[in-house]
């Protein structure tokens, strides 16, 4: 399973292939503005969790000005916003803001790993782990590499490793 956008902050569309891509089917619900780069993992439980960058400031004019505004200096915090399928993509939950899963506004990849202290499948999250766009600076926003780990389906990221 993996997402398709058509342009920044114009939605995100998952799509997937049951038969090794001879075709394809796209899901319905998660093809909103503000919606962007986004990536799914499958949880312990079975059911798929997706995660999006966001900008919900408006129309996509907007949102990459926000953008723009949030590369020059401390002014707030991003997060991913997730949804849930609990049916193989076919319909998402709304998509929320995840309290744990801050940025400066870049792409995030989630994936399910089981790995050998786990007791299950977990997900990882690995992505420039900064609340406010800049760090200790430095003039870049992608600083502070980081991946969480959640053992409880997305709910809560427990573990933390900063690289």
């Amino acid at each position: 399973m993996w997402c398709s956008v058509r342009n920044s902050y114009m939605g995100d569309v998952p799509t997937w292939s049951d038969d090794s891509g001879s075709t394809f089917n796209f899901s319905a619900g998660l093809y909103m503005p503000g919606l962007g780069e986004c990536s799914i993992a499958q949880t312990a439980n079975g059911s798929l969790f997706l995660i999006a960058r966001n900008c919900w400031a408006g129309t996509p004019k907007k949102c990459l000005t926000a953008d723009l505004a949030m590369r020059k200096g401390p002014s707030g915090s991003h997060r991913f916003v997730y949804s849930i399928s609990n049916n193989g993509g076919v319909t998402w939950t709304r998509p929320r803001q995840h309290p744990q899963l801050v940025t400066p506004i870049c792409q995030g990849s989630i994936i399910s790993h089981q790995g050998p202290a786990d007791r299950a499948p977990c997900l990882y999250f690995a992505q420039p782990y900064s609340t406010t766009g800049m760090c200790e600076q430095q003039t870049t926003n992608r600083c502070n590499g980081s991946i969480l780990a959640s053992d409880d389906n997305g709910a809560t990221f427990s573990r933390a490793l900063r690289l």
